[in-house]
């Protein structure tokens, strides 16, 4: 499970799913990579969903949860249709964006 649509969860997203790694993308947005054009957003989704990669859009991260045996439940709930689900997952990479705290420097 990858959490983020950005270019560096999409990077890895790739880069995993070559080597024959199930991946999930959850994403709380409604499109990839969301300050680039629309269609090489869709161009993209198309090409990585053909790929077997699965998208999760609308969809919020509620916890982690680590098991026993080293893998993860990572649990979801989806905004559209109030759904909320358990993803189970060997690893969990979460590639969401960050914002500079440089307010009190200099």
């Amino acid at each position: 499970v990858i959490v983020g649509a950005g270019y560096i969860a999409l990077e890895f997203a790739c880069i995993f799913n070559a080597l024959c790694v199930d991946v999930t993308i959850v994403y709380r947005g409604d499109k990839l990579l969301r300050t680039f054009d629309d269609d090489i957003s869709a161009t993209l989704l198309d090409q990585i969903e053909r790929r077997g990669v699965k998208v999760e859009f609308h969809t919020q991260l509620r916890g982690i949860d680590k098991l026993d045996d080293g893998s993860v439940d990572v649990r979801v709930h989806n905004k559209q249709t109030g759904a909320d689900a358990s993803i189970h997952a060997d690893k969990i990479l979460l590639a969401v964006g960050r914002q500079p705290l440089t307010a009190n420097l200099g």
